[in-house]
């Protein structure tokens, strides 16, 4: 009998060794598929925040872009205002001298007439006296 005993023996550890086999390739696979869930889930994930990331950057550039557009267009308007007012409002030196020359001959001959004119005011008055 002890032969079949030690063949009992034999068979529950050939018998436990395969199930133990069974068992743990039958974990390793659960292990597998759940990383292989992980990875697939955490490529996701990052595929959307890169986009994400990817479309808040093109925003952001977009909204500088109209900014700087905006102020682009008002520095044009501010600019061409001022070139508008410059040639309105522009006299060469020449035209200022002779402008100047004539105003001092404009007020001489005014001071010239004012002063007939108190000349003769005075010999009216000095004539009724």
């Amino acid at each position: 009998m002890p032969e079949i005993n030690t063949i009992i023996l034999l068979a529950g550890l050939a018998v436990n060794l395969i199930l133990m086999a069974v068992g743990g390739t039958w974990k390793l696979s659960r292990v597998e598929m759940s990383l292989h869930k992980y990875i697939d889930q955490s490529k996701k994930d990052t595929e959307e925040r890169v986009e994400r990331q990817k479309r808040e950057f093109g925003e952001t550039v977009a909204a500088i872009r109209a900014g700087v557009n905006l102020d682009m267009t008002a520095i044009r308007k501010e600019i061409s205002e001022e070139q508008k007012f410059t040639r309105d409002t522009f006299m060469r030196r020449e035209s200022f001298y002779k402008v100047q020359e004539t105003l001092q001959q404009d007020f001489r001959a005014l001071g010239a007439e004012l002063k007939g004119r108190l000349d003769r005011l005075d010999a009216k008055i000095d004539t009724k006296t």
